[in-house]
């Protein structure tokens, strides 16, 4: 195990009060189908990596995109499931942002709209990402991380918990683990927290859990089986109410003996390496991720 705490820059500091005084004049996000094409407008902001381009694609039946760089191996893949609370969120959204992934790593990334609440609730989006990871390393992705940010953490833990053998490594921005909405830092941090509340949490479960126990380890990963997970890393930031869900799985890992980094970013809020075009921490973060992948699929820098 291995936890890195990383202090704010004066830039970063500077960079966090303009965005919470701006934040502060906007309405909390609320986990609801309607707010879907706010969600995808605010998420397309991020700028894209140069030299990577998009391809639309199928894998089991679940549509999606690619973001390819121009020396991506052909037998590796990083498959990245989104964020948005298991309501929000699209492959094309997220796009912008999984390229600078993809090109750091050097590593053709997919994207899958994976089946969203309350249309299709537990456990369809669970499934289908069960599915696109057998079927990629059917069609000859050998080596194969996973990603996600958020809810998309979650379930990209959920997924490596029942396909573990077939991955690399595992890679979690900001990832919600915990659906009992039971941890400390959900009341201790949500003064500090300008994206996230407890109450749009909890909203989001009803539609994505519905009447099935919250505590099954499908939903909330942070109680599923850890033994025989490859590499985790890990990235949150101090002022998120999710911070606990990532001390879980530190925990978790640690007990079970599965090797985990853990990075801890001082000020940051909820999923900042979006906002790499204008936070120093962002721009870090995505180096030391991309880092992590290429090293589990075979290259690169060593594991930090």
């Amino acid at each position: 195990m291995a936890t890195k705490q990383h202090k704010q820059t004066s830039v970063d500091a500077a960079t966090m009060v303009a965005t919470r005084e701006y934040m502060a004049t906007l309405p909390k996000l609320a986990v609801v189908p309607e707010a879907r094409g706010w969600y995808d407008e605010f998420l397309a902001l991020t700028p894209a990596a140069d030299n990577v381009r998009f391809e639309p694609g199928m894998i089991a039946g679940v549509s999606g995109w690619w973001c390819i760089p121009a020396d991506a191996p052909a037998d590796a893949a990083l498959l990245h499931l989104h964020g948005g609370g298991y309501v929000l969120g699209s492959a094309q959204a997220y796009r912008n942002f999984v390229s600078h992934l993809a090109q750091k790593a050097r590593v053709s990334a997919f994207i899958p709209d994976y089946a969203l609440a309350p249309e299709a609730p537990f456990p369809a989006g669970l499934d289908q990402a069960i599915a696109v990871i057998e079927a990629l390393q059917n069609e000859g992705r050998k080596h194969l991380a996973i990603s996600g940010d958020s809810a998309g953490g979650g379930l990209a833990l959920a997924a490596a918990q029942a396909t573990g053998s077939a991955l690399r490594g595992i890679l979690l921005i900001s990832p919600w683990t915990d659906l009992t909405l039971t941890s400390s830092s959900l009341s201790e941090k949500a003064d500090v927290d300008p994206i996230l509340t407890p109450d749009s949490l909890a909203g989001a479960v009803a539609l994505y859990a519905g009447t099935i126990n919250a505590g099954n380890p499908r939903i909330s990963p942070r109680f599923g089986i850890f033994a025989g997970l490859p590499p985790i890393m890990v990235h949150v930031g101090t002022d998120e109410i999710l911070f606990d869900d990532a001390k879980a799985i530190d925990d978790a890992a640690e007990q079970a003996g599965v090797p985990i980094a853990v990075h801890i970013w001082e000020g940051m809020t909820h999923c900042f390496p979006f906002s790499l075009a204008s936070l120093e921490a962002a721009r870090d973060a995505i180096e030391l991720s991309a880092a992590f992948v290429r090293n589990q699929l075979g290259g690169g820098a060593p594991h930090q």
